[in-house]
């Protein structure tokens, strides 16, 4: 029970010395707004703001309401930031831009090989990021952060707080004359706050020619407001800031020391951001010119190789369904164009030409090197088995296969459900490695027959052969001259080879 007294005596006195000292320093408050050159904003005995600081506020309203309209139209922003860049380019930055845009890149593009056309703008683009150093950079960021600082200056709820002082305050009508009334201060603390937040960023900038340069740029070269108006405005803000009326003001109207405000400081770095934009549009071009001399390859090769352009022999695992994953933006079946083909050619050339040529020359030829005949029929032996993978991935996706049922039942509910979105990804992305598996050991067991049909063929050339000596008895077992068949299988395993390539990149 004593240690309860003691405790309550302890935080009476601890309590009223807290008190006291607030008191002390609210007394100061008083003192420091009473002395104050701006003392006539504040009545600190009905604490209550006067109406010469609405006035203050109605000052910067009226002046600046043509920008506050300007700048707040739909789009307007957006002009600007194109603007401040173009404020800080010179006269090859402009050329650069002209050459990478679509219509520079699509005019280039009618009297220069692909090839040519992307190395051009891997140069221009590089050319481009290199002009905008970190001097430039600084200028354009400043400039636009400068008009976004002045866009959430001007859009300040002026109203709001006015209307506090005058309630019939309207909302842009100058021809009115307010008539403005003492006004609570606890009514303005939210107003306020965010006047201060917003006018910090102005109140502190020095050099505005840039940005109001451009703001009259974008209105067909006519100004606004005029510049010393707005240096007026910026000198008197920065006056009265630095008197720290409000600050004092708003502790003592919240009775509360420890009062404080929070800047709002503008601080996008548009300049990254509009290089990068840049360098994905670019990007994009390069690709786009990329994909289609890609595109125009694949359709030479596999009509070398195949002799007819639509070539789709599995089930499941085919470029079709891959509409489905683009729609949701999925990873899809990244190498069913590859995997097609390549089932196309293990059941059109290997199992029929290419088999019937190993045979005659693996079990028939007679070979002065065990090594070399062992190395060729050993490639033969482990690319008979491919299409049995390949088959046992592409049943794998059917309805009733591991990854088709579980593909299905998440695509069901994906649209619903965005984790689906991994859990398909992962399965697609599994499916796809195993695809790019067989898709490269048969183009190294490819590469290894090919390599040899071509020994082969120059082989038959020299008098006497090196690796077969029996050529002529071999002759017997094909209808076709021999070495004619042997150099067209070398031809298309050539030409798949980097069909596989292509379609794998």
């Amino acid at each position: 029970m004593a240690d309860g007294v003691v405790n309550k005596v302890v935080s009476f006195l601890t309590g009223d010395a807290a008190g006291s000292e607030d008191k002390m320093v609210l007394r100061t408050y008083i003192k420091d707004i009473t002395q104050n050159r701006y003392a006539k904003f504040f009545r600190t005995r009905s604490d209550e703001f006067d109406p010469a600081f609405a006035v203050f506020i109605y000052d910067f309203y009226k002046t600046l309401y043509p920008i506050r309209t300007f700048l707040h139209e739909v789009g307007r922003m957006e002009r600007l930031k194109q603007i401040a860049i173009e404020a800080f380019m010179d006269r090859t930055i402009v050329e650069t831009m002209r050459h990478i845009s679509p219509e520079g890149a699509a005019e280039r593009a009618k009297n220069t090989p692909s090839a040519e056309l992307v190395t051009q703008l891997k140069e221009d683009l590089a050319r481009l990021t290199g002009a905008f150093d970190e001097t430039r950079k600084e200028g354009v960021n400043r400039c636009f952060n400068q008009i976004s600082a002045l866009h959430d200056f001007t859009g300040f709820d002026y109203i709001s707080l006015l209307k506090k002082f005058d309630p019939a305050m309207p909302e842009g009508n100058f021809l009115y004359t307010p008539r403005f009334q003492p006004a609570r201060a606890d009514s303005l603390i939210k107003d306020i706050t965010e006047f201060l937040a917003i006018s910090h960023y102005v109140a502190q900038e020095q050099e505005w020619k840039t940005a109001w340069e451009a703001i009259k740029l974008a209105n067909n070269g006519v100004e606004l407001v005029p510049m010393e108006e707005w240096n007026r405005i910026i000198a008197d803000l920065k006056d009265v800031k630095g008197s720290g009326i409000i600050d004092y003001c708003m502790r003592y109207a919240t009775k509360n020391p420890g009062w404080r405000w929070q800047p709002r400081i503008p601080g996008e770095n548009l300049a990254k951001t509009w290089l990068e934009a840049k360098q994905k549009s670019v990007q994009g071009i390069i690709d786009k010119i990329t994909n289609a001399q890609r595109a125009s390859q694949i359709s030479a090769l596999v009509k070398a190789v195949f002799s007819v352009p639509d070539i789709v022999r599995l089930h499941y695992y085919v470029p079709r369904e891959n509409v489905n994953f683009e729609q949701r933006e999925l990873d899809g079946y990244i190498y069913a164009e590859g995997l097609n083909y390549l089932a196309a050619f293990l059941q059109d050339m290997l199992e029929k030409e290419v088999k019937e040529l190993c045979d005659i020359i693996l079990i028939r030829g007679q070979w002065t090197s065990n090594a070399a005949s062992m190395e060729m029929s050993e490639a033969f032996h482990q690319i008979i088995e491919i299409p049995a993978a390949i088959g046992e991935l592409d049943e794998s996706l059917s309805e009733d296969g591991d990854n088709g049922s579980r593909l299905r039942a998440a695509m069901l509910r994906v649209d619903r459900d965005k984790t689906q979105r991994r859990y398909i990804n992962s399965i697609c992305g599994g499916i796809n490695d195993e695809a790019l598996e067989i898709i490269n050991r048969s183009a190294t067991h490819l590469i290894i027959i090919g390599r040899h049909f071509k020994a082969l063929v120059d082989d038959f050339q020299k008098k006497p052969s090196e690796l077969l000596t029996n050529w002529k008895e071999l002759a017997a077992f094909s209808k076709e001259p021999l070495v004619h068949r042997i150099l067209a299988s070398y031809k298309s395993i050539n030409y798949f080879v980097q069909l596989m390539r292509l379609c794998t990149q």
